[in-house]
């Protein structure tokens, strides 16, 4: 049988450092474009699906096919110089789904 909905993994991409969230986001997918072109792009279908300020994470949602993609994109935005500001960005875990990645990676560092 045929599954016609792609299956979804978010990452939890975290932000230290610092630029602002929003320039970390304009960063993203300025290099999601630059490092894996169009195509590609299209078919990862990245969305930023949550901005959690005071932690400075970003959750973002990618096809199940495209993950190492996604993390290496990160891996490869790793300092970002805006305006005098530095900041770099690390994956600190994939999931299924959302609530399993905030009780996972984002609740986990609370109790750190």
């Amino acid at each position: 049988m045929v599954k016609l909905m792609d299956r979804r993994r978010y990452l939890a991409i975290k932000l230290v450092g610092d630029v602002s969230l929003d320039e970390m986001r304009y960063e993203l997918s300025r290099n999601f474009r630059r490092l894996l072109g169009e195509i590609t792009l299209a078919k990862m279908e990245p969305k930023f699906r949550e901005l959690i300020e005071e932690k400075k994470v970003i959750i973002l949602q990618v096809n199940h096919r495209y993950v190492d993609e996604a993390r290496a994109v990160v891996a490869l935005t790793k300092v970002l110089e805006r305006g005098g500001k530095r900041g770099s960005l690390f994956v600190l875990g994939v999931s299924g789904t959302i609530n399993k990645l905030k009780e996972k990676f984002l609740l986990q560092q609370e109790g750190r």
